[in-house]
């Protein structure tokens, strides 16, 4: 009973270690290139005015919403202009089909 009982421990504390690998995989920072819009006054998605990365992958538009404490610097640069060959790098993440860059650096 005893030896079972290590071996479940040691099966459990196995599955916790993966687990934890794979949200720190999960995690991983990506850049993204294409051209910075405010989502208020370019892509009038909004009523308040907010940092989109517009990139083209596989021929197609895809729009990364700025989040996180350095979205609000972002939205200062291109609230009344858009930013061509803008690049921010962060953790990105999707819900509901919308996908968010959580800025740790732009460029």
């Amino acid at each position: 009973m005893k030896k079972m009982m290590s071996l479940f421990a040691f099966v459990a504390m196995m599955g916790f270690a993966v687990s934890a690998f794979a949200a720190k995989e999960a995690a991983k920072e990506t850049t993204v290139t294409g051209t910075m819009k405010c989502q208020k006054c370019s892509l009038k998605e909004a009523d308040k005015c907010g940092a989109v990365v517009v990139a083209k992958e596989e021929g197609k538009e895809v729009k990364y919403y700025a989040a996180g404490p350095g979205a609000a610097a972002l939205h200062t640069e291109i609230c009344k202009a858009d930013k061509e060959g803008a690049s921010v790098t962060g953790v990105v993440s999707e819900k509901g089909g919308k996908k968010t860059i959580t800025v740790a650096k732009a460029k």
